[in-house]
């Protein structure tokens, strides 16, 4: 069995180990208090295995970083021009696009 507070192998018939006992001795418990103890499985606690994965080669690492950095630039990109249109489109609704135009040289309203 497990101890119930550390998880350290204990007899069959013990809840907690020795140690724990130890500590919870230091600090007793009334008796009209009523403490509910988790339910405790019939079967050992079974850790769930993730999926693994494969380790690459070196080769692959810098195939598969270079494609990373490759989809990370478009993103990038494709969000500052997204950024772009919409700072455009924001200066046009404000009207602040004529003033913009006066600042840059050799432009002529039509």
């Amino acid at each position: 069995m497990a101890c119930m507070k550390c998880g350290k192998k204990t007899k069959e018939d013990q809840v907690f180990c020795t140690e724990c006992l130890e500590v919870m001795a230091a600090y007793p418990v009334k008796r009209d208090i009523h403490i509910q103890l988790p339910n405790r499985p019939n079967r050992p606690v079974q850790k769930r295995s993730g999926k693994k994965r494969r380790t690459l080669t070196p080769e692959e690492q810098v195939v598969y970083l270079r494609n990373r950095n490759r989809r990370l630039k478009l993103a990038l990109t494709l969000m500052s021009l997204l950024l772009l249109a919409l700072l455009a489109i924001l200066l046009y609704f404000t009207g602040k696009v004529d003033e913009l135009l006066k600042l840059v040289p050799n432009h002529t309203n039509k």
